[in-house]
């Protein structure tokens, strides 16, 4: 099984908060599934953070803030966790819950 993600984001970014969007496609067929969008963030030169994101209907929005001019790397992860369910009996439920994850990393300009 493969999936495959596309990322916009613009190539030039302005001071302060911006957002990007991943388009994230899988071809696993769980009973559910849950996409969480990890970005490191840097604050300031002493403050970084890694902030969390969820999926909304397989397009997913996040934010990322550029706090001074000059070139900079937006660092990500994707992870994509997979809830199978399968009953084994009435009264059972087997869950299995697997985890895909994925990395990016896009040079953008700050503005």
């Amino acid at each position: 099984m493969s999936c495959y993600f596309k990322i916009e984001i613009s190539d030039t970014l302005n001071l302060g908060k911006n957002i990007g969007k991943i388009d994230y496609n899988s071809n696993f067929k769980p009973n559910e599934s849950i996409l969480y969008i990890l970005i490191e963030n840097e604050y300031s030169e002493t403050e970084k953070k890694i902030d969390t994101f969820i999926e909304e209907s397989n397009y997913s929005r996040f934010g990322f803030f550029a706090h001074k001019k000059g070139n900079k790397r937006i660092k990500g992860r994707i992870i994509e966790q997979l809830i199978f369910e399968r009953i084994i009996n009435k009264d059972s439920t087997e869950l299995k819950i697997e985890e895909h994850n994925k990395y990016f990393e896009i040079d953008v300009i700050v503005k």
